[in-house]
């Protein structure tokens, strides 16, 4: 039966519906591979004062290194309220967002300003009680996440990698984050390619 408790969204409309939902919510689930500063801003100013935060994401070896100051940046922003705790997990392709267990946003946009602002994206906005296997699925993921210190650790003790300037970043990530998981596996993948992306200033 046709359900009328599920709305899609193009990627510029997403943060807008986040808006109101935030600022009703105790609780979010953020799960993907990629979160800026500008995604983390807009989540944060819409929050209210106790809400708390669990962020899985990718751990920075397995981004793309131009991605990870903004990562970092998103990571502290989040961290600095004292009310969020982040894993990483490294193989990790998943987008939802879950707020206290009942409404979930979930589709092709990653968590960061391209995605949301230019990329040509579907998010279904819903009910979690109509699908409690996503809910399932993200709680899984999340259990088998490592926490973000340790990977926070490792990096600091390391040198900037290939790629990272060490300057902090601002106003998000403005290009498409090439994985580097999947470019991995194509080019290992005999006859495979990655297409070139524009090398726009990020």
């Amino acid at each position: 039966m046709p359900s009328n408790a599920w709305k899609a969204l193009g990627g510029p409309s997403v943060l807008g519906h986040l808006r109101a939902d935030l600022a009703r919510a105790r609780a979010v689930l953020i799960v993907g591979p990629w979160l800026d500063e500008h995604v983390a801003a807009a989540i944060l100013a819409a929050s209210g004062n106790s809400i708390r935060f669990r962020v899985l994401t990718r751990p920075y070896d397995a981004m793309d290194p131009g991605f990870v100051p903004h990562a970092r940046a998103a990571h502290s922003a989040f961290l600095e309220t004292g009310r969020a705790e982040i894993r990483t997990l490294q193989t990790l392709h998943a987008k939802a967002l879950v707020l206290d267990d009942e409404v979930s946003y979930c589709g092709s946009a990653n968590w960061y300003r391209y995605s949301l602002e230019t990329s040509k994206e579907i998010v279904l906005r819903g009910l979690v009680s109509e699908v409690p296997a996503l809910l399932d699925l993200a709680e899984g993921y999340w259990q088998a996440g490592e926490p973000l210190q340790a990977v926070w650790d490792d990096a600091a003790r390391g040198s900037v990698p290939p790629g990272e300037t060490g300057k902090p970043a601002s106003g998000g990530y403005r290009a498409e984050v090439l994985d580097p998981l999947a470019a991995k596996v194509l080019r290992e993948v005999k006859g495979a390619f990655v297409l070139g992306r524009d090398k726009r200033k990020a």
